[in-house]
């Protein structure tokens, strides 16, 4: 178990590293010299990742989330209703408490984002330690409880379908959460055209 343990780390550490000296997932975290910020990122499904980024990727995605969460009651009822809709799921119960708004908090400030990208992968290597310490421990009350081989396969089936009905239903919320996000924009960008002829008049 701590070598498979030793194995995951470092292959969450090499992909996390591939990832900063791509630029793809960090945002714009500059070369090192510059201040950088690690933020910790919990999705819709609570998951936790960190991210090193700029200041002004920063504010960018405060200002992002802000828009999600203020849109996320609308966004949830439409899911809810397309849910009920939906031949294929709507005898199930749409899962509302599995799905939460995003939050984000910087962890840590630095003034070289070559060691913020180092800080954010240590931490996304303990978030990864932290899953494996579960499942550990989950085999151990399995055992402690001397559970049979079909009890657990049974559970771990039933846990899989529930992650798979979860699943959908933040997928369809994301659908309704995008168009709303898009319908706003499209809103805020006509109001700044009506307002343009206004001003002209006024000078």
């Amino acid at each position: 178990m701590n070598a498979n343990r030793h194995l995951v780390l470092a292959a969450v550490l090499a992909a996390f590293a591939c990832r900063i000296s791509s630029g793809g997932d960090q945002g714009g975290a500059a070369a090192g010299g510059s201040k950088a910020l690690v933020v910790k990122i919990t999705d819709r499904a609570g998951k936790v990742t960190y991210e090193a980024m700029s200041p002004e990727d920063w504010k960018a995605l405060q200002k992002q989330i802000a828009l999600e969460t203020r849109l996320h009651p609308k966004a949830l009822m439409e899911a809810e209703k397309a849910w009920r809709e939906d031949e294929t799921v709507k005898k199930k119960s749409f899962p509302k408490m599995a799905i939460s708004p995003r939050k984000a908090q910087v962890v840590k400030e630095f003034n070289d984002a070559g060691k913020a990208a180092d800080y954010a992968a240590t931490k996304e290597a303990e978030e990864s330690e932290k899953t494996l310490d579960a499942e550990k421990k989950q085999e151990e009350r399995d055992k402690l409880f001397k559970r049979s081989k079909e009890e657990v396969d049974k559970e771990k089936q039933k846990n899989a379908e529930k992650e798979s009905l979860y699943t959908s239903a933040r997928n369809l919320y994301d659908t309704k959460l995008a168009e709303l996000m898009s319908a706003e924009s499209g809103e805020g960008a006509a109001q700044g055209q009506g307002q343009a002829p206004q001003q002209q008049e006024k000078k």
